[in-house]
């Protein structure tokens, strides 16, 4: 299991690396790939802790609280997000940014209309392969489940404000921020305890 772990970390970190240096995307294209990923998980991690609360009849009152403050710390962390890429490259218009995103064509097709569902459908793939198949959620805690969650938005909320401060210090290459990034997201997924 640990090896197919590092494996999907490589993967994850490959893409956007080839993405930007053999496909041309800017940084902040392959940080909106990592923002719906993000997105999924909030998703992924609220349909845990419901389930557990199913399992158990008990912790609704704790379901609802932490949710909700996992919501705000998400969004604030997306907003950090924006603040380091604004410090990186001041110049981009974030709407046009995002329309080109959603309209980028591989194959032909925009990538809005067959990506942003198929990260939605690979997470609640993996949600139910590690987490309703193998029953986990007759031991898992919700307090565990959203622990972690609330450590990752403020690592995420950190580091987009570490980012703006150093890009406001330093002209450092985009190349460097990258492979901060990248490199940064894959340790921390391999230390994430809820996969």
């Amino acid at each position: 299991m640990k090896t197919q772990r590092y494996i999907q970390v490589v993967a994850d970190a490959i893409i956007p690396l080839l993405g930007y240096f053999a496909w041309g995307w800017n940084i902040y294209f392959i940080i909106l790939f990592y923002l719906l990923d993000y997105l999924s998980g909030e998703i992924i991690v609220n349909l845990k802790a419901k389930q557990v609360v199913l399992f158990t009849d008990r912790g609704r009152n704790t379901w609802s609280k932490y949710s909700k403050l996992s919501m705000l710390l998400f969004v604030l962390a997306v907003v950090s997000v924006h603040l380091g890429v604004h410090g990186i490259r001041p110049e981009l218009h974030y709407i046009e940014e995002l329309s080109r995103f959603f309209w980028y064509k591989e194959l032909g097709i925009p990538q809005g209309f067959v990506l942003i569902p198929l990260v939605f459908f690979i997470a609640q793939q993996r949600y139910k392969m590690e987490f309703l198949i193998p029953v986990k959620f007759k031991g898992a805690s919700q307090t565990k489940l959203w622990k972690w969650r609330m450590i990752s938005h403020g690592v995420v909320a950190l580091a987009g404000v570490f980012i703006f401060l150093v890009a406001g210090i330093f002209k450092l290459p985009e190349q460097v921020y990258l492979f901060l990034f990248v490199s940064g997201v894959a340790l921390f997924n391999l230390l994430d305890s809820n996969t």
